[in-house]
């Protein structure tokens, strides 16, 4: 059963299936290229920024551990001096 065409216009399915109305393959991939520069250039941007936190973030894990360190050395000679006291 044929059925009573809906589209004004001639055959084909859309607009965009006809050539002329594609970009030039070069085109697509020299925009591509662009957004991937552009993405990489922001990634580089926000690994910077977040530089100065990182630094702090390690500088506070290196002074916490050289005081677990301290606080170990001390309760260690804590336990030698009783040690020495009890003999």
């Amino acid at each position: 059963m044929q059925g009573i065409e809906r589209r004004s216009y001639g055959p084909g399915r859309r607009a965009t299936d006809r050539q002329g109305a594609r970009s030039a393959p070069w085109a697509r991939i020299l925009a591509l290229a662009v957004a991937i520069a552009l993405v990489a250039y922001a990634l580089l941007v926000l690994r910077e920024a977040d530089r100065p936190r990182r630094e702090a973030e390690a500088a506070r894990i290196e002074a916490l551990s050289l005081e677990a360190r301290l606080a170990a050395s001390q309760v260690e000679a804590q336990a030698n001096r009783a040690a020495l006291a009890l003999r």
